[in-house]
């Protein structure tokens, strides 16, 4: 299944630290999105339970009922 495939989406955005790897739909090369969702996996990534060697998190998912630049 292609990401494209997928009900009811209006855009998929696939990102890297080096930027926008893959994008479609209403978040086609939305370079500002790609960069505050990096920030909040960076974000995220800095909290850890101490003495945790995993990960702080294997999935992160956002929804934005409304969104504006």
């Amino acid at each position: 299944m292609t990401l494209s495939r997928i009900p009811d989406q209006l855009g998929y955005l696939v990102i890297s630290e080096d930027g926008v790897l893959a994008s479609a739909g209403e978040l086609e090369n939305d370079e500002h999105t790609a960069g505050v969702m990096m920030e909040m996996v960076r974000t995220a990534s800095r909290f850890r339970l101490p003495g945790s060697a995993d990960p702080p998190f294997k999935r992160m998912s956002g929804n934005m009922h409304t969104h504006t630049h």
